[in-house]
């Protein structure tokens, strides 16, 4: 059993099961702006994305970073108002998370959410000072699949990327750990254990996860 390894979470889907009300904000948006949003786009194009990367392919490739930042700030807002009377940890993650930091494993946030986002759900959440490295939307310039996120997170906790185990619930953000070179768990908040199969291990939420199991991931 390993104990030199280190766990870094995707947030939207993984910390937190939101992304129906991220959609429900999209959808707002995408009757606003007048751009169609069928559950593939969703899939494909918002799902583990950054908003800037989101907008440029649902909406016009061609707005400029001032429009993406306030278009990003519109819809964020919403969502946080929606999801703030009704936000809630996945089942099992709190109690995981004691579990890792009994065992000394360092832990990181690493989303393609705004900074803004990740406050709202780990202040929320009560979870912030579980994480040593927190990496957001801005401090990276590719959004995931590519693997820059995961392998500044690694970098930042001082492993190998071989040495750290990613949880991620969406298609490309499964893709961009395992880019990274991390092995990689998959939550089904948003994909079916079939479409997660590329990961190393599938589970629906935290409660099946204890250090002993994903200690022999690593």
């Amino acid at each position: 059993m390993k104990n030199n390894f280190a766990v870094i979470f995707d947030m939207d889907g993984v910390l937190v099961d939101n992304n129906h009300v991220h959609i429900e904000a999209w959808k707002i948006f995408a009757d606003k702006l007048g751009f169609e949003l069928t559950p593939e786009k969703i899939k494909n194009d918002i799902f583990g994305r950054t908003n800037s990367d989101a907008f440029k392919r649902l909406y016009d490739p061609n707005l400029t970073n001032e429009e993406l930042k306030k278009l990003s700030q519109e819809k964020e807002a919403l969502y946080r108002e929606i999801y703030r009377p009704q936000i809630k940890p996945v089942k099992g993650l709190i109690e995981f998370l004691n579990e890792l930091k009994r065992h000394s494993i360092p832990m990181a946030i690493a989303t393609s959410a705004i900074e803004e986002n990740v406050e709202f759900v780990t202040s929320e959440l009560g979870i912030s000072s579980y994480f040593k490295v927190v990496i957001n939307e801005s401090h990276v310039t590719k959004g995931k699949p590519d693997p820059q996120v995961y392998l500044m997170a690694a970098s930042q906790l001082g492993f190998e990327p071989a040495d750290c185990i990613v949880i991620e619930d969406s298609l490309s953000g499964v893709q961009a750990g395992l880019n990274a070179g991390c092995k990689v768990i998959g939550l089904t908040t948003s994909h079916s254990s079939g479409e997660l199969a590329s990961t190393q291990l599938v589970s629906d939420d935290f409660s099946p996860l204890t250090f002993e199991k994903v200690s022999h991931l690593s």
